[in-house]
């Protein structure tokens, strides 16, 4: 009787183990593209579908007693007159059309994000809901992540470039924490790149900054270039810091700059630059706070 035949797994470095482990296995191959960054607002169909389930059981139609027939939740009522605003008499009676509804509203992937941030804002969505979302986001490579913490009510979704800078900006937020007013700008600056304002985020961003300075300094009409000379003469900042902040905030306060009206000569500004440009503030902002701890 022939024996049985030895066969040994292929030698291969950990590197490339853990590589093969966080893939398909036809992405391991090169049959399948690489999961890539999803661009501005755009989502998976994966993700979509995740979600719409998430949405679905936070939403719910609970059952009538005494009767087969079942009515909508305090949270689907809540979400159709305050995000749809529409009247309470004209909610879907059946769960099917509630669902189909909100089925053919999330096709579009701003739309959806903007429902999923509602919901997380005002706890329609649950602690371990809110989990599940925030997992599929960094799961599915969606260029939004939540910044702030579930049960607040300013948590937003901060676009990325990678998840590093996702952990990076999560950390600089909250390093604002005692200065809502940047955080306020800042949570702005995320709106507007949204709607594909993107001058206006890189104003909002730089906004943020100067939030920080002014209150740092105890100067509540400075600017920020006098503020940052204000803060230089109290404890001396990082020569290389300083000047990179001072460059970004001359580029947007230059005649044709972000700060000033629009005009057939305006600095024109791309979405890269203004996902740039709110990272960046956000670490001017947080490196400050850091600087010039309060007591």
């Amino acid at each position: 009787m022939e024996e049985a035949r030895q066969y040994s797994v292929v030698d291969m470095s950990d590197e490339e183990l853990k590589r093969r482990q966080e893939v398909t296995f036809l992405q391991a191959e090169g049959i399948s593209p690489l999961p890539e960054l999803t661009s501005g607002t755009d989502v998976t169909s994966r993700f979509r579908s995740f979600a719409y389930d998430v949405l679905i059981d936070a939403f719910g139609y609970s059952k009538r007693q005494s009767t087969s027939s079942r009515r909508p939740t305090n949270n689907t009522k809540f979400v159709w007159k305050a995000y749809f605003s529409r009247f309470s008499d004209d909610i879907p009676i059946a769960p099917h059309q509630f669902n189909s509804f909100i089925k053919e509203y999330i096709s579009s992937g701003d739309k959806l994000l903007d429902l999923l941030q509602f919901c997380a804002r005002y706890e329609i969505l649950s602690s371990d809901q809110f989990s599940i979302i925030t997992n599929m986001l960094r799961g599915e490579l969606i260029g939004y992540q939540f910044v702030g913490k579930y049960g607040e009510r300013t948590v937003t979704l901060m676009p990325i470039s990678d998840e590093a800078e996702a952990d990076a900006n999560q950390a600089d937020y909250s390093a604002l924490e005692s200065h809502p007013s940047a955080q306020e700008h800042f949570r702005q600056a995320v709106e507007e790149i949204k709607l594909g304002h993107f001058r206006g985020s890189v104003t909002e961003s730089i906004n943020g900054v100067e939030s920080v300075i002014k209150a740092l300094s105890g100067k509540a009409t400075v600017t920020l270039g006098d503020g940052l000379k204000h803060l230089d003469k109290q404890s001396p900042l990082n020569k290389t810091l300083k000047a990179g902040l001072e460059k970004i905030y001359g580029w947007t306060n230059s005649p044709n700059g972000m700060r000033h009206a629009l005009s057939d000569d305006a600095v024109q500004v791309s979405e890269a630059e203004a996902r740039f440009m709110l990272s960046a503030c956000l670490a001017f902002a947080a490196w400050l706070k850091r600087s010039f701890p309060e007591e």
